[in-house]
């Protein structure tokens, strides 16, 4: 089983128990609990256990110790300074009740009927602090906790003299290396010469370690624990006394015979080499004599005691070696974490599964400088990750840069811890090598993080690019077409500088860019294609309310004309409002070229219709007038004549008619007597003698006659071609007198 801790020494503690005590491996036939039950009770895990392994020989197996991937996994979890506080020691002798009352937590399982614990378990993490409140809530007094005592983890070895002597040196050789303290539980009766030699045994791990600093303790703090003491006579100093002072000489008795002075002198220099191996093992050796843990006998029967069922002198008994337990953790010099616990373990196991126990501790540290080098870059590397993972996409280049920068300074750092380390130059590479990898890591997810950001900026962009220029064209106005080309233009710079600026910001890939802008390109394109379909409906809309305006005010403004109105006067007035009704469709329509000029072509054909129209009106007056008039003078002849008073006659308009040699003759009645030659010419029809008819129209004669055109005519006045006549109508081409 693995056991979680971590540890900085050494402690060993030696504990004792009279045979009488053996009445607990007595099994309590109405307590029974499965082993998964009392698994759940406790607060450990496996640590080290041994695994079979075959020798290639028929039946013929041997076993090698491992560690366990939970207690690992454990402290690895544990980043803080901790130690590792140890027992040992028989089996079935009480050591996991000692460490459960030690940490005043159930800890490790328990039972009387017989041996619980293999390989090693290690508890999970207890403080310093709560180690000596448990001390102090047992013993009922209060001690005062060190701030700098580290947090502390328990470690439960299988007892000896089970599984052989090979398989309990190596798990003791294992934990008496990791551990600041180390108790060694000690039960029976036993002579001075024994203890020595179980000590020895223990000093003798120590020869399998090579390449140890000189001058310091291969092993942490010792502490003998002897078990259900009852030998009042002997003290806990007298027995730390004969342990580690060297016995002399001088005390042996003179009146023994030769030889067994001989004998007793050899035997206490032997007694005296293990003392000094012992001392050059341990950082020191503490003995601590423990009573019962209770009087009553029947108490003893249970499977497990409690804290209620101690006597007081084991309470305080207890609560001493708790004290000076704590005194030694605040002293420990190296206070490793779990990570580099677990490597320890780890690497420990190795050499001594593969080295036949014996233990290097220069390629250990080798590979501990490894091991904490590579911790450190991950660490750096973990920080890396978090921190990237955490951040929205960025550009390539601001990563490679961060990495650059974290690089150099775990560099600088390594270089500073392991600059005097013969693998220097192999952790800076593997730092190297594994800072180059994140780097790539780093960049593909960040390249997908790019990408849908990408993707999202372009999406936004694209929807507020669509509802600002949609907003421009809203509604029903017009707008023209280079006017609507460099909106376009417009709009086209304008986004393309917003999606720029926002991809900018986190992507530096230009492909990507570039394939953005393009699409948005083609989509303005198209809305504005659609737009531009759009505008020229609202265009025609336009130019057609235009058009019907101004036609109908040119329709009101001519028919004011009064048709007693001069036709130049009225060509004046026509002339006046084509200007107003051009300058209106300069003006409202000059934008749109291509309507405009359609326009134009449209109302001039409407105003020359309305203009001819017009003049028609105006000469259809004309003439009616003199017509009125014509007849108003034949009436004031006829009245004339009948009074026999000559009248003045009146200027006709038509005395040119008169005026030829060859009179023609011309009628504004019927004639009353038959008359082939003559014939009725409708207003402005040309007659025979030249001109136009009046606009009442007149009968003349269709012979022959000199015409008033001619120079030879003698008659009248000379009017030139389209001048007005007096009898009405326009003089010809050529002209006419009259």
């Amino acid at each position: 089983r693995r056991v979680h801790g971590d540890c900085c020494g050494v402690v060993v503690s030696f504990i004792f128990l009279p045979d009488n005590n053996m009445r607990r491996s007595q099994p309590h036939p109405m307590d029974i609990s499965s082993p998964e039950e009392m698994q759940s009770k406790v607060a450990c895990v496996p640590l080290i256990r041994a695994q079979p392994v075959s020798t290639g020989k028929p039946k013929a197996r041997e076993e090698k110790l491992c560690v366990q991937e939970a207690g690992e996994n454990l402290l690895r979890t544990i980043q803080e300074p901790c130690t590792l506080v140890s027992i040992g020691g028989s089996m079935r002798k009480g050591k996991s009740s000692l460490m459960n009352f030690l940490a005043n937590a159930e800890l490790f399982r328990v039972d009387n009927r017989g041996s619980c614990t293999r390989g090693v378990d290690i508890s999970t993490s207890i403080s310093g602090h709560c180690f000596l409140d448990s001390a102090s809530s047992m013993s009922g007094r209060r001690v005062r906790a060190a701030p700098q005592l580290p947090n502390v983890l328990f470690a439960d070895l299988e007892g000896t003299g089970e599984q052989g002597s090979k398989y309990d040196a190596s798990l003791m050789l294992a934990m008496l290396t990791t551990s600041s303290v180390f108790l060694y539980n000690i039960q029976g009766q036993h002579g001075n010469a024994d203890i020595l030699e179980k000590l020895s045994q223990l000093a003798d791990l120590g020869q399998k370690i090579t390449g140890a600093e000189a001058g310091k303790a291969l092993f942490g703090h010792l502490h003998l624990v002897f078990r259900d003491w009852q030998f009042g006579e002997l003290s806990e100093q007298d027995i730390q006394d004969y342990i580690i002072k060297k016995e002399k000489f001088d005390s042996v008795e003179s009146e023994e015979d030769d030889d067994a002075s001989v004998l007793l002198i050899r035997k206490i220099q032997k007694n005296n080499r293990w003392r000094e191996q012992i001392k050059r093992a341990f950082q020191s050796v503490t003995v601590t004599l423990m009573p019962f843990p209770t009087i009553a006998t029947t108490t003893l029967q249970k499977k497990q005691l409690t804290v209620d069922d101690l006597q007081p002198a084991f309470i305080e008994k207890l609560h001493k070696l708790k004290g000076v337990i704590a005194s030694q953790l605040r002293d420990v010099e190296t206070q490793p974490n779990g990570s580099r616990l677990a490597g320890l373990c780890q690497l420990l196991v190795e050499q001594i599964n593969s080295n036949g126990g014996v233990i290097s501790m220069v390629d250990i540290g080798e590979q501990l400088a490894l091991q904490e080098a590579k911790a450190q870059v991950d660490h750096c590397l973990h920080e890396t990750q978090d921190h990237f993972g955490k951040q929205d996409a960025v550009k390539d280049s601001v990563i490679r840069a961060e990495l650059d920068r974290r690089f150099a300074a775990c560099a600088s750092k390594l270089r500073e811890q392991f600059g005097h380390h013969s693998n220097k130059a192999t952790i800076l590479s593997e730092a190297a090598a594994a800072f180059k990898n994140i780097t790539d890591v780093l960049c593909a997810k960040n390249n997908e993080k790019c990408r849908l950001r990408v993707e999202g900026v372009e999406e936004k962009v694209s929807k507020e690019m669509l509802k600002s220029v949609s907003a421009e064209f809203e509604g029903d106005v017009a707008v023209a077409s280079d006017s609507l080309q460099t909106k376009r233009t417009a709009a086209l710079t304008k986004w393309r500088k917003a999606m720029l600026e926002k991809l900018e910001v986190f992507c530096d890939d230009r492909r990507a860019i570039d394939s953005c802008l393009k699409r948005l390109e083609t989509t303005i394109g198209k809305l504005f294609e659609d737009f531009k379909i759009s505008n020229e409906k609202k265009v025609e809309r336009v130019v057609d309310k235009c058009v019907d305006r101004l036609l109908e005010g040119l329709k009101r403004d001519i028919s004011a004309i009064p048709s007693s109105q001069t036709e130049a006067k009225a060509m004046e007035r026509l002339n006046e409002l084509w200007s107003a009704v051009s300058d209106s469709v300069n003006r409202e329509l000059g934008g749109f070229s291509h309507s405009s000029k359609a326009a134009r072509q449209q109302l001039e054909l409407k105003f020359e219709i309305l203009k001819t129209e017009t003049l028609a009106r105006i000469s259809k007056h004309a003439g009616l007038q003199q017509h009125e008039e014509l007849v108003r003078q034949v009436q004031e002849i006829k009245t004339a004549r009948q009074q026999q008073t000559p009248a003045p006659p009146s200027p006709s308009p038509y005395s040119f008619y008169d005026a030829p040699s060859t009179p023609v003759r011309s009628y504004y009645t019927a004639p009353s007597t038959p008359d082939t030659d003559v014939k009725f010419y409708k207003g402005g029809q040309f007659t025979p003698g030249g001109g136009r008819a009046p606009a009442g129209g007149i009968y003349m004669s269709a012979a022959s006659v000199a015409s008033p055109r001619t120079p030879s005519y003698s008659g009248g006045k000379f009017y030139k071609g389209g001048q007005f006549l007096p009898g009405g109508g326009r003089a010809p081409a050529g002209g006419v007198y009259m």
